[in-house]
């Protein structure tokens, strides 16, 4: 199970919810179940989605902030989430958008999930970006529904 206290254990968090999603629904309406946003609303699904994929970043950060460790060994597997994240397109299926996750995304995921869980939380939180990224996402979440799946975001 995913820890929720890190960028790698909430993507994967959102790679399991999405992989429940029928592989037939149309990529806009998947984005919008999965997010827990009306696929009508265009701009806060778009930004709900930006937040999504700033994650990688937020997981090189993380691991680059780790003194003890070589990030490249822990991060290679980064540049395939990154093309499985750029290949989003409204008008197609789901399982188009999907099947870019495999064994070896999942794989450096819950390696990085791991790693990044035994870290000092205030540590995390400064990882997430220069300017505080993380914690302003998490209000944004509770913003917008507060009792939704995206707060841990």
């Amino acid at each position: 199970m995913a820890n929720l206290n890190n960028p790698a254990g909430r993507l994967m968090a959102i790679i399991a919810k999405g992989k429940k999603i029928p592989r037939a629904t149309t990529s806009k309406l998947a984005w919008g179940t999965l997010l827990e946003v009306s696929s009508s609303d265009l701009a806060l699904l778009l930004r709900q989605i930006g937040l999504v994929l700033d994650l990688p970043r937020q997981i090189r950060s993380g691991i680059g902030r780790i003194g003890e460790i070589d990030p490249t060994v822990y991060l290679r597997w980064i540049p395939k989430l990154e093309d499985a994240l750029a290949n989003i397109q409204f008008d197609t299926a789901w399982s188009d958008f999907m099947d870019g996750f495999d064994e070896t995304i999942t794989d450096g995921l819950a390696v990085c999930d791991d790693v990044l869980s035994r870290c000092n939380p205030a540590e995390l939180e400064q990882a997430a970006g220069d300017h505080d990224h993380g914690k302003r996402i998490c209000v944004v979440h509770e913003e917008i529904k507060p009792a939704g799946f995206w707060c841990f975001i």
